[in-house]
């Protein structure tokens, strides 16, 4: 169903703040659970994705382009000292992508790093004699880019920069496979509430640095005018001292501010690597 999601256009995100409400409403919950034998210590992951995007911005162009995207992510995990059922989670990831036209025509390039903090507290629940790991919490999160539409003269490049009240859930659950424990992983994460940059409908740059014309250029976001979602379904296999991390990862991300629309819907598989420290 959250396939179909990615496809959808801006009009139809019920099922989205659905979601997003309530993914909200489990992490204030979980954010008041008392742990009982939760995960402790650090870890960090160092994965690639790749797969298939597809990207919409009409302030360079009315047409979707689809092509190839990777990422690269970096992520460490660490248990406060002081309260056991907390963990602070720093996350890196950047993307590149370049997509062309129905037509094969002209690409565009667009290249995107993004920074999140977050807080999560930890429950853990029985679940057929093993213990289901819940976490939720709360993020920060900023991203930086740009989107290059390799034909035009006129308005060639978009630049993106938001930051956002990130909030994010993730649940484990454990399986022995011939005495080794493996993971059955989702994680999943929203933007709740933010700011971002962006030209308004007709105004170019040149308007905005160049003679300091602002127009509405700093937009207050919300579920209402930038509903996206990014979520992973992973596993864990156990090699020697590390574990191979594989899946899917989803990232649909979408705007429309200012008289314009924005959509990056990708669809990758994950591979990666995860080591306890």
């Amino acid at each position: 169903m959250l396939n179909n999601l990615a496809c959808s256009p801006m009009s139809n995100n019920h099922f989205i703040r659905s979601i997003a409400i309530g993914l909200l409403l489990l992490a204030f919950h979980l954010s008041d659970a008392v742990a009982q034998d939760g995960t402790t210590g650090r870890y960090k992951l160092n994965a690639f994705t790749i797969g298939e995007t597809n990207l919409l911005d009409t302030y360079l162009t009315p047409e979707e382009y689809k092509g190839l995207e990777m990422r690269l992510l970096f992520q460490s995990y660490r248990t406060s000292r002081h309260h056991k059922n907390r963990h602070y989670i720093l996350t890196h990831q950047g993307n590149f992508a370049y997509p062309q036209n129905r037509a094969e025509s002209n690409n565009m390039i667009a290249a995107f790093y993004h920074l999140q903090y977050a807080w999560r507290w930890h429950k853990d629940m029985m679940l057929a004699n093993n213990p289901l790991h819940l976490e939720g919490g709360v993020g920060i999160e900023a991203t930086m880019g740009y989107i290059h539409n390799t034909r035009n003269s006129n308005n060639p490049v978009q630049a993106k920069v938001n930051a956002n009240i990130v909030p994010t859930c993730m649940a484990s659950y454990p399986f022995h496979v011939r005495n080794k424990e493996w993971r059955v992983n989702y994680e999943v994460a929203f933007p709740l509430a933010g700011l971002m940059f962006s030209p308004n409908y007709g105004q170019s740059y040149y308007e905005i640095f160049g003679i300091g014309d602002y127009d509405h250029n700093i937009v207050a976001t919300s579920l209402h005018n930038r509903p996206s979602l990014r979520h992973a379904l992973t596993i864990d296999i156990p090699i020697r001292k590390v574990y191979l991390r594989m899946g899917y990862f989803g990232d649909y991300q979408q705007e429309k501010v200012n008289g314009l629309k924005f959509h990056n819907y990708s669809h990758q598989l994950f591979i990666g690597y995860l080591k306890n420290l």
